[in-house]
């Protein structure tokens, strides 16, 4: 796993920003095939990080959310560009919850893959 800055960080309405980071990988499975799940695991550790901190919503009425968007690198890597959502009173804590939740996963599917 290779691990890179924030990207950046938009103030919107007040509170709500969008913050976003990248997350890159050896393609050794199928990360395309795991979108629900990557996206599923995601949006629990956001939401275990802003459940008692983040009580207010986004413009849109949804507390604080994340997109996931899908891609490769140059040399074939994949690449994950994650985009966390709403008003975050601590966005590096959520970020490092999200980036955890997912590495996570994707080690046990490893794992089980491997036949460990």
């Amino acid at each position: 796993m290779l691990f890179t800055f924030p990207v950046k960080v938009r103030p919107h309405s007040v509170g709500n920003s969008e913050h976003k980071f990248e997350m890159t990988f050896e393609p050794d499975i199928d990360l395309f095939a795991m979108r629900s799940e990557l996206q599923e695991a995601a949006e629990e550790a956001l939401a275990e990080t802003t459940r008692n901190k983040d009580k207010v919503s986004t413009a849109k009425g949804r507390g604080p959310h994340c997109t996931i968007n899908f891609g490769t690198s140059e040399i074939g890597k994949y690449r994950l560009q994650i985009t966390l959502n709403g008003v975050l009173a601590d966005p590096q804590n959520a970020e490092n919850a999200v980036v955890c939740a997912i590495g996570s996963l994707l080690h046990s599917k490893r794992s089980i893959s491997d036949g460990a």
